[in-house]
């Protein structure tokens, strides 16, 4: 069939089927229509906003919604307005904000704010209006209604707001104006630290500069919780500015602050143009007494793609030594990064130190086959290293024989006559 005999099909079954029929023509519509039809397929639907069959307004509703077309705001407001049922209202506020149309802001506002009188309360207790009021925040989001920003922070601090709170924040980030971020950094600033937090995560959602500097100014907060928020926040906005900012918060008291900021210096530390004073920063940390501060501190710098950056760091013989040492580190996401930092940095002198370990039966076997495993990321190694992982083949330990046939296997064609 053509896509007109299509159409023609499916708008004739909409006239003569029953409710499901209905129903399944009005959300086949929505997935086939293009702009060129939306107009005249949207006359279609309107009446069915006024179907007797609920399941049939709702589903005409959501297809508006992706159609729009001349007289769809309007007729979707006055619906919004007049149908009793929560569950029509609720799929009109959704669409409303699909639309993309500002003249739908004062209609979505106002059943926001008021419950209409003849929405149910269904048997288990939960009241409808409590959908539509939520599918009205997420469309104000949708829409960047700024004009909306004040309903949204007086429904905030409504007892109607509570178990919405995180859906109004999210919205006041989306909408992303002066007034709305400005919002934001007030509950920041409040005394409620589930708020503070709840702000955090939102602004990290913005997209405007304000989001990211209020963001740094809140690392200072008095509440763990926050500063975690605060922290992941930051990460998610690709925030490298506060990265020194950040690591601070490595050594943080609260272990969960510690985690989110471990986690966000990988992330950010991923140094496109790093400079010797952050280089020196993460270098530093790797004698801290926590695992997961020397792990970050070590994958991070693992990560460094600067050849230069790395070249001093191989001849900084302290930093090789604490290297070194940690590759036999109980830890083992600390003995891994510091395997992976080791074979990038390629010293002759760390070599001779790894060999050492493989060699040292007294150590444990994880710790000897982080050793071999290194050796066999190394660019090249010498034929006394080939001749120590080959002896190794016959140790004791099968972790440790397994790790050095790897190393063999990795370093073929890459020996070199010494």
């Amino acid at each position: 069939m053509s896509r007109t005999q299509t159409l023609n099909a499916l708008t004739h079954l909409l006239e003569t089927g029953d409710e499901a029929d209905r129903c399944y023509v009005s959300q086949a519509l929505g997935k086939l229509a293009d702009q060129t039809e939306n107009t005249l397929l949207s006359s279609k639907l309107l009446p069915y906003l006024r179907d007797k069959d609920i399941d049939v307004c709702v589903d005409a509703a959501a297809t508006l919604g992706k159609l729009g077309g001349d007289k769809v705001t309007d007729s979707l407001l006055e619906s919004l307005e007049k149908d009793p049922d929560g569950e029509i209202k609720t799929a009109i506020a959704r669409a409303l904000g699909e639309l993309g149309d500002l003249n739908a802001v004062p209609g979505l506002i106002r059943v926001l704010e008021n419950r209409d009188e003849g929405i149910d309360v269904i048997e288990d207790g939960w009241d409808l209006w409590w959908d539509v009021q939520l599918a009205a925040v997420k469309s104000l989001g949708q829409l960047k209604a700024t004009a909306a920003v004040p309903n949204l922070v007086k429904t905030l601090h409504s007892d109607e707001g509570e178990d919405i709170e995180s859906d109004i924040l999210r919205a006041l980030a989306e909408i992303d104006s002066k007034e709305s971020i400005e919002a934001l950094e007030q509950i920041l600033k409040s005394d409620d630290p589930r708020k503070q937090r709840r702000a955090a995560t939102a602004l990290g959602s913005a997209h405007s500069a304000d989001a990211i500097r209020i963001l740094g100014r809140a690392l200072q907060s008095p509440h763990a919780d926050v500063r975690t928020h605060v922290v992941e926040a930051l990460e998610k906005q690709d925030a490298k500015r506060y990265l020194p900012a950040i690591m601070l918060l490595i050594k943080d008291p609260s272990d969960q602050v510690r985690r989110a900021a471990t986690h966000a210096a990988t992330t950010l530390g991923e140094m496109e143009r790093p400079t010797q004073e952050s280089v020196d920063l993460f270098t530093g940390l790797l004698e801290d007494k926590s695992a997961l501060v020397r792990a970050t501190s070590l994958n991070t710098l693992a990560n460094l793609n600067n050849d230069v950056i790395l070249e001093k760091i191989a001849n900084n013989n302290d930093a090789v030594e604490r290297v070194i040492n940690l590759i036999g580190d109980t830890d083992i996401e600390t003995s891994t990064a510091a395997t992976r930092l080791f074979s990038k940095l390629n010293t002759r002198d760390g070599e001779e130190k790894l060999v050492q370990l493989i060699q040292n039966l007294e150590l444990e076997p994880a710790i000897r086959r982080q050793a071999a495993l290194s050796l066999g990321k190394m660019e090249q190694v010498g034929p006394s290293t080939v001749i120590a992982l080959t002896e190794t083949l016959s140790d004791g330990e099968k972790s440790v024989r397994l790790a050095a046939l790897s190393a063999l296997l990795d370093s073929e064609g890459r020996s070199e006559e010494r």
